[in-house]
C-alpha cells in the first residue's frame, strides 16, 4: 500500500506546477491446429504481434502560460512529458484496483499476421475466446475463428490485382510448422476447443490438471496462483527458471519481457500480480513513449516500445494500453524498417462469474 501511494506521489507535479507470435497459446495453437481444417490458419508463432511504426515521439514544445490569479498575472509551466518508465508505474499502480475474483478468466483477442505473398504483403486475421476456470471443477472453453484475408501495406492492393486478385494464399512450411498452411480471404467457421489437458495417477484414479504456459515452460494453476507479488519476488523466479533452462532462441532479458506481457494481457492472474508485472518492465530497457496511440479497433491508449531480438526478425515489440486501468489494448511487433509482422489486439479481458457460451 504505501509503495503504490509513494508512486501517486512522485508522479503528481510539484505544487507551484499548475488508460501479448507465442508461449502460452503456442502450445494450445499446435494441439489445436490439428484438428481444425487447414483453412484456419496458425499466423506467426509469437503471441505477440500489428501495424506501421509510429516514428519518433512528438516532444512538447516548452512554453510558458499568463494566468491570472486575484488580479496577478503569474506564470506557469506546464507538465514535463512523462517517461515510458512512469507510465508504466502509473499503470501498475492502477491495475491493483481491479477485480481478481470471479469464476472465470475470459479473454477475448483478435490476432493479425502479415505475410509475403507474390510482390505484395497479405494481412491475416483470427478471434479467439478463451474462458479458463479459476476451478478444477469447472471446465475451460474457447472457440477460434479464421476472420479473413486482404492485401495490407502501401501498394499491395494494386499488386494483389496484378496477380489475378487471388482469395487463396499459401503460406509456407518452416523448421517450427513444417506443414503449409492455406489462408482464405472469406472468413471461416467458428471452431470450438478445449484446454490442453495433462493426465496423471493420483491413488488409482484420473486427473485432468489444468496447464498454463509462462517462460517457454508448462505450469499448473496452483503454480500460478502461487506467483510473488511484488516485481523483485517475480523477476528473480522467472529468472531462476529461466537459467535452469536457458532457450538459445531468445534472450533472458526477451523473455522477462515476453513473460511479463502473457502476465499483463492474458494469463488467469490477480491484480497484484498484474502489477508486479507492470512493475518489472518499468525496470526494462525501452525505446520510447507515445502519449496517444490508437490500436487497431481506433481506441487510444499509452504506447511504450520494447527493443528485442526475435528469431523471425522482429525488433521491437509496441505496447499500447491504457495507463488509468491497466488494461492491455494491444501488442505489435515491428521488424527494423519499421514494418508491422503482426498484433494482439485484447478485445477485453478480466474475471467474470458468468457462464460461458453453449456449444
Amino acid at each position: 500500500m504505501n509503495e503504490d501511494i509513494e508512486e501517486l506521489a512522485r508522479l503528481l507535479p510539484a505544487p507551484v506546477e499548475a488508460d501479448l507470435a507465442p508461449d502460452r497459446h503456442r502450445l494450445l495453437k499446435e494441439h489445436m491446429m490439428q484438428e481444425i481444417q487447414e483453412t484456419v490458419p496458425t499466423g506467426p508463432r509469437r503471441r505477440v504481434l500489428k501495424w506501421a511504426f509510429a516514428g519518433a515521439v512528438p516532444v512538447m514544445a516548452a512554453a510558458t502560460a499568463l494566468v491570472l490569479i486575484g488580479g496577478q498575472p503569474t506564470t506557469t509551466t506546464p507538465p514535463e512529458p512523462k517517461s515510458p518508465r512512469e507510465v508504466l508505474l502509473a499503470a501498475a499502480t492502477n491495475v491493483r484496483k481491479t477485480t481478481s475474483t470471479g469464476r472465470y478468466f475470459v479473454t477475448k483477442t483478435e490476432t493479425g499476421y502479415v505475410f509475403p505473398a507474390r510482390g505484395y504483403d497479405v494481412l491475416g486475421r483470427r478471434y479467439t475466446e478463451d474462458w479458463e476456470p479459476r476451478s478444477a471443477q469447472d471446465r475451460p472453453w474457447g472457440v477460434m475463428q479464421h476472420l479473413g484475408a486482404a492485401p495490407f501495406g502501401p501498394g499491395s492492393e494494386a499488386a494483389w490485382h496484378v496477380d489475378g486478385s487471388p482469395t487463396v494464399w499459401t503460406i509456407p512450411g518452416d523448421n517450427k510448422n513444417p506443414e503449409a498452411t492455406t489462408v482464405t480471404a472469406a472468413a471461416g467457421p467458428r471452431t470450438n476447443f478445449g484446454r490442453v489437458m495433462v493426465q496423471y495417477k493420483n491413488g488409482g484414479s484420473t486427473n485432468v490438471a489444468r496447464t498454463f504456459v509462462l517462460g517457454g515452460k508448462v505450469m499448473s494453476a496452483e503454480t500460478m496462483a502461487a506467483l510473488p507479488t511484488d516485481a523483485a519476488g517475480l523477476r528473480a523466479w522467472l529468472t531462476e527458471r529461466y537459467n535452469a533452462d536457458p532457450d538459445p532462441s531468445i534472450s533472458h532479458r526477451d523473455r522477462l519481457i515476453d513473460d511479463a506481457l502473457h502476465l499483463i494481457a492474458d494469463l488467469p492472474v490477480t491484480a497484484q500480480v498484474r502489477s508486479a508485472a507492470y512493475r518489472m518492465l518499468a525496470e526494462l530497457d525501452t525505446s520510447q513513449l507515445l502519449p496517444n496511440a490508437t490500436d487497431q479497433h481506433g481506441r487510444t491508449g499509452s504506447a511504450v516500445t520494447f527493443p528485442v531480438k526475435y528469431e523471425d526478425g522482429v525488433t521491437t515489440l509496441r505496447v499500447i494500453f491504457n495507463e488509468h486501468s491497466g488494461d492491455v489494448l494491444s501488442i505489435e511487433q515491428l521488424t527494423a524498417a519499421g514494418k508491422l509482422r503482426g498484433y494482439t489486439l485484447m478485445v477485453s479481458s478480466g474475471w467474470t462469474d458468468e457462464q460461458p457460451p453453449a456449444g
